[in-house]
Parts: C-alpha cells; sequence; structure tokens
C-alpha cells in the first residue's frame, strides 16, 4: 500500500489527508488552534480509517508557510517525528500556492491566496497553471491589500484565503469579484503532486527552516530584551 499524508497547520484551521495513489481516502480537520492536541491523534485517525500503520506511509506533504508561527512549528516538528521513526520521503509546499492553485484553472488567469496576518497585514500569494506547470506570479510576502493593488498589475481573477475574507469589499473591488469563502485544507496539497513547480523535497528536516513571514511575539520581545537573535530553526535551542 502506497500512501501519501498530508498536513496543513498554517492557520487557525488544521487538517490532514490521507491518500492511496490518486485516491483520497481519509481527512480530519480541527480548528480553535488546537493544532498541539489534535495533529497527531488526527493523523492515526486517518491510518485507522484506512486500515494502515503509520510505517506504511511512503510520503508526507508539508504545508510550509508563512502564516501562524505556532501553528507551523507545530506540523513541521511532528513530521519531524515521522521522518526519524517511519523515514518516507518529504516534501513541503506553501499553503498558500497550494490553495491557490486548487482553484486555478489550467491556462486561466491568476488566483491570489491570502491569510490574516493581523495588525491589517495579511500574507499573500499569487499563482497561475499553465501546462500542468506552476508560475508564480508573485511569491508569498506579508503585505497589505492597498499595497497589492498598486503593485500587481495582472490582476487575478479570485481569489482565497480568510485574508481575503477579512478584506471582503476592498478585496472585490480590486479583482471584480467576490472571494471564495472555502477555507484551506491539506488535501490541496495532494494535488500538487501531478504538478510541476510546487513541491519541494526536503533531505534534512531538522535543519529546513520554515517561513513564518513575521517573527513571534515572544521571538520580538526576547531579542528586544537579550540585544542579539534568537534562532527559531527546528533543530535549536
Amino acid at each position: 500500500m502506497s500512501l501519501c499524508l498530508a498536513v496543513d497547520t498554517v492557520t487557525a484551521v488544521g487538517s490532514v489527508a490521507l491518500a492511496k495513489g490518486d485516491k483520497l481516502i481519509a481527512e480530519q480537520t480541527f480548528g480553535d488552534r488546537q493544532h498541539a492536541s489534535q495533529l497527531l491523534p488526527c493523523v492515526m485517525a486517518c491510518l485507522e480509517t484506512a486500515g494502515a500503520r503509520p510505517e506504511q506511509l511512503r510520503e508526507v506533504l508539508i504545508a510550509d508557510g508563512p502564516g501562524s508561527f505556532t501553528g507551523i512549528r507545530i506540523g513541521f516538528a511532528t513530521v519531524a517525528g515521522f521522518v526519524t521513526e517511519w523515514s518516507p520521503r518529504v516534501r513541503v509546499a506553501s499553503s498558500m500556492l497550494a490553495f491557490a492553485v486548487s482553484r486555478a484553472q489550467d491556462g486561466g488567469g491568476a488566483v491570489i491566496a491570502m491569510y490574516d496576518a493581523l495588525r491589517g497585514d495579511v500574507y499573500a500569494g499569487c499563482y497561475r497553471v499553465r501546462e500542468s506547470v506552476i508560475h508564480t506570479v508573485f511569491p508569498p510576502r506579508i503585505t497589505t491589500v492597498a499595497a497589492l493593488r498598486k503593485e500587481v498589475a495582472d490582476v487575478p481573477v479570485a481569489a482565497v484565503g480568510d485574508g481575503s475574507l477579512s478584506y471582503e469589499s476592498e478585496v472585490a473591488s480590486w479583482i471584480g469579484t467576490a472571494p471564495s469563502q472555502a477555507p484551506t485544507h491539506a488535501r490541496t496539497l495532494l494535488g500538487l503532486r501531478h504538478l510541476t513547480g510546487g513541491l519541494r523535497d526536503i533531505h534534512d528536516l531538522s535543519s529546513f527552516e520554515p517561513d513564518y513571514g513575521r517573527k513571534a511575539e515572544a521571538q520580538v520581545r526576547w531579542e528586544r530584551k537579550h540585544g542579539r537573535p534568537l534562532s527559531d530553526s527546528l533543530g535549536s535551542h
């Protein structure tokens, strides 16, 4: 049995999805920022639904940021445990890339994904698909809707993500249509396996640095107090 597990903990709503080949066979969603307590039980629940064991996982896909600092760390730390014990192939992709591409039509216009970064900001990334190749209109970054309207000449045909809903009227005025109400989900990572330019192999997860987008408030305060940077890599303390 060749199984692929997808994990997305980038936003306040986390999720996992399990596929056998191209068939989605189980998925779980958890909200209210319960990532630490619910991620591993949801993974095990998906495996139980499939009648599978953890060691049968052949591939794990994990959503990268930018997004929730704590959520991203929990997701990568949990997957690091899979790698150590079960040794599947590990690949990553921006959660925003996966979400936008899941709404894009091959040969169609660009789709922008926005996650709410609070403080009036959004994390945003924009992509289009042509002949099964993902093209980046602009890579994920922290910005504002107002800044995007000034900077982006290629107006997206659609917007997705909680950030687009937080600034719904502003986004709709820009792109000419209301943003999607659909939530993010780990299953969107599974669709990237058949496209070029999405997933990246990670051979040493302990030294991989996720894209947090901005530092956690606790880290900002620590660095201000001590006058030096605090490493936030998974493999350091």
